[in-house]
């Protein structure tokens, strides 16, 4: 278990730095004296949004509907909502239920400001 959440810590890293590289490619970048903000907040909505992406594009290649299934998988908590085919289960079992719907309802809610 140990292993795959070292694993799963350098994927996130490497993806963050990824896309910190493509912010400074676009000309934003911050002058050298400049502190860089890192914000836990920002690395859960990644995550959860990497996440809930690539289960419902599976359960989608299935032939589910990819978004009832993960509510009701959200709703009850019983795994049996989430196809276990590329390792959709596994990849959402990962997440804290209440931190998705917590992310959802932050993102939603800033989305209709």
């Amino acid at each position: 278990m140990h292993i795959l959440y070292a694993f799963f810590t350098c994927l996130i890293i490497k993806k963050m730095v990824l896309l910190i590289y493509r912010y400074n490619d676009r000309g934003d970048s911050m002058a050298s004296d400049e502190t860089m903000v890192y914000s836990v907040d920002d690395l859960d909505n990644y995550l959860v949004t990497e996440t809930l992406t690539a289960v419902k594009e599976a359960l989608d290649e299935k032939g589910y509907n990819g978004v009832d299934q993960i509510v009701g998988y959200l709703m009850s908590g019983d795994l049996a909502y989430i196809s276990s085919y590329k390792d959709s289960r596994k990849k959402i079992q990962k997440l804290d239920r209440e931190k998705v719907i917590e992310v959802l309802l932050k993102t939603y809610l800033k989305d209709i400001k």
